[in-house]
C-alpha cells in the first residue's frame, strides 16, 4: 500500500511540475491591438482604426504599468484620457451591453487554459467572453458594471481607482474565443480600460502523457494489493 501511495505522490509531483513548465504569457493592455465599437456615430468612431490608442490617465486612476506589468490605459481614440478634448457620451442606466459607451474587443487564440485579469476602466465596465453575459469577478462583488457613479468614477465594483482593479479568473478550455469589455461613461471627463494579467497554457500533450501513464501504474499496483490480499 506504501509503495502505491508513493507512486500517486510522485504522479501529482509530476502533474504539477508539467503545469508550470510551461510559461504564462502576458495579456496586457496596449494601444494598437484590439478593436471597438460605440453605440453612436459621433463622436465615437465605428471601429478603432489601427486599434486602441494609448491614453494618458487621470491622476485620480490607477497609474500605467500596474505591477511592472507594462499595461498602459487605452481608448478608442485620442484626446478621450486626461486632459482630452473629446467628451465622451454619458450613459444612462441600465448598464447593458447595448448600450456600452464603447465594447473594446481583443482575441484570444487557442493553446490557453485560463486568464487571470485585473481590470480597472472609467468610469466602470463589465467583462464578456464570447459576446456571452457579464462574468462574475473574484473580487468586485458583482458580475455587472456598477452604475453608480462615485467621486472620480463608479463607487465601488469594477472602478478606475488603484484599490478598484476588478480581478477576473477566466477558463478558456484550450480553444480560441473573443473577450469584451463593455466600458461606460457616466460622468463628462476622461475614459479608457486599463488591464494586466497572465494567459496560462494548456500542459504539453507529453507531460500529460506521462502523467497519465503514471496514474495509470498506480490504478494496476492497487489491483495487484487487492487481489493479493483477497487471495
Amino acid at each position: 500500500m506504501m509503495k502505491a501511495v508513493g507512486v500517486l505522490a510522485f504522479a501529482a509531483v509530476t502533474l504539477v511540475a508539467g503545469v508550470t513548465e510551461v510559461p504564462a504569457v502576458a495579456f496586457n493592455s496596449a494601444g494598437g491591438q484590439g478593436s471597438c465599437a460605440g453605440t453612436v456615430t459621433f463622436p465615437l468612431p465605428a471601429t478603432c482604426a489601427g486599434g486602441w490608442v494609448a491614453v494618458a490617465p487621470d491622476p485620480a486612476w490607477q497609474g500605467n504599468n500596474p505591477g511592472g506589468s507594462g499595461a498602459v490605459w487605452v481608448s478608442y481614440t485620442a484626446g478621450t484620457g486626461s486632459g482630452g478634448v473629446i467628451v465622451t457620451p454619458n450613459v444612462v442606466p441600465p448598464l447593458t451591453p447595448v448600450n456600452a459607451t464603447t465594447t473594446f474587443t481583443i482575441a484570444i487564440p487557442a493553446g490557453f487554459a485560463s486568464l487571470s485579469l485585473l481590470v480597472w476602466a472609467d468610469d466602470t465596465a463589465g467583462v464578456r467572453l464570447d459576446g456571452g453575459g457579464y462574468l462574475a469577478s473574484t473580487t468586485a462583488g458583482a458580475s455587472a458594471p456598477n452604475p453608480t457613479q462615485g467621486t472620480n468614477c463608479a463607487a465601488g465594483g469594477l472602478t478606475c481607482t488603484a484599490g478598484g482593479g476588478a480581478a477576473f479568473s477566466i477558463l478558456l478550455g484550450g480553444v480560441a474565443h473573443d473577450l469584451h469589455f463593455d466600458v461606460f461613461q457616466r460622468a463628462g471627463d476622461a475614459f479608457g480600460l486599463l488591464y494586466a494579467g497572465d494567459l496560462q497554457p494548456v500542459p504539453e500533450p507529453a507531460t500529460m502523457l506521462l502523467v497519465g501513464s503514471v496514474l495509470a501504474g498506480v490504478g494496476y499496483i492497487s489491483r495487484r494489493r487487492l487481489q493479493k490480499t483477497q487471495a
